[in-house]
């Protein structure tokens, strides 16, 4: 009858879809099982690639490190006159060399921490730590640069700030690198301030400045390797981009944060909490 055939029919389409499905599934489960293949041949050879990255990173440095530092030692007994006394022209040539070399001294330094930190091989060695010194400590390291450009260097601590649990190294290291980064896009005459207080989370420092700023559309960026400040005056200052990305990641092994507020021409801010109580070493 007409009905049977109607029936008939329908049945047939929905056999034929359920064929086809099949037949699709049948593929996609190939296709899946192909680039679930191809992804972990691509994740071998790029955990290879970060392997050979840091092998040939701490073996330049290493290479690197002697001449450099024989070229920044021979440059300082030149400027402290211990040969004798020199020109104005000699004083700028020799200046020259020693800020270069201690420019790409840094920029070796960094780039081997992060290579350290990206392949989980950046130990910390937290010990108690008297925050307002170390942060006095910090400061006395920048003073002199600060002085150059004739600016201005205070400190607020509050009273409930104490001891915490920090790799005091590495807590020297994220400051110097954010009181330097004040310092570098600062303009004569301004002004850069640490402040520290107790926070919910744990301890919060804060180094703030009245430098350039940062546009909005840049302030995540600045925390990506080897980016920089575009800007007329960020392009007149000497940086190797990896300071800031360094910084955050330093100050989240120790189980902290590091955020950033910032208004372009009027000044940055840049804040880190830390926990009181340094976090255990992840087992291996």
């Amino acid at each position: 009858s007409e009905e049977t055939r109607s029936l008939l029919r329908i049945f047939a389409a929905h056999a034929a879809i359920a064929i086809e499905n099949a037949r699709l599934y049948q593929s996609l489960k190939g296709h899946s099982a192909t680039l679930e293949q191809r992804i972990e041949e691509r994740t071998k050879q790029l955990a290879e690639a970060s392997r050979q990255k840091s092998r040939f990173l701490a073996s330049m440095s290493h290479e690197l490190r002697t001449p450099l530092n024989a070229i920044m030692g021979f440059s300082e007994v030149l400027l402290d006159r211990f040969v004798g006394d020199l020109t104005p022209k000699q004083v700028e040539y020799l200046e020259s060399i020693h800020g270069s070399g201690k420019h790409l001294l840094g920029l070796i330094n960094d780039l081997l921490d992060i290579s350290k930190i990206e392949a989980g091989k950046m130990a910390l060695h937290p010990e108690p730590c008297y925050l307002p010194q170390t942060l006095e400590d910090a400061l006395t390291l920048v003073r002199s640069e600060a002085s150059r450009k004739g600016l201005e260097l205070s400190l607020e601590v509050a009273p409930e700030v104490g001891l915490i649990e920090a790799d005091p190294a590495k807590l020297k290291q994220i400051l110097y690198n954010l009181l330097s980064n004040a310092i570098k896009f600062t303009p004569e005459g301004g002004q850069v301030t640490v402040r520290s207080r107790r926070a919910e989370s744990g301890v919060e420092v804060a180094v703030a400045d009245t430098g350039i700023g940062i546009r909005p559309e840049d302030q995540e960026r600045i925390f990506g390797e080897f980016e920089q400040v575009d800007s007329a005056y960020g392009r007149q200052v000497q940086g190797t981009g990896l300071g800031l990305p360094l910084t955050r990641r330093l100050v989240e092994l120790h189980g902290g944060t590091l955020a950033l507020e910032s208004a372009e021409g009027k000044g940055s801010s840049f804040t880190f909490t830390l926990p009181i109580r340094a976090p255990l070493p992840a087992r291996a």
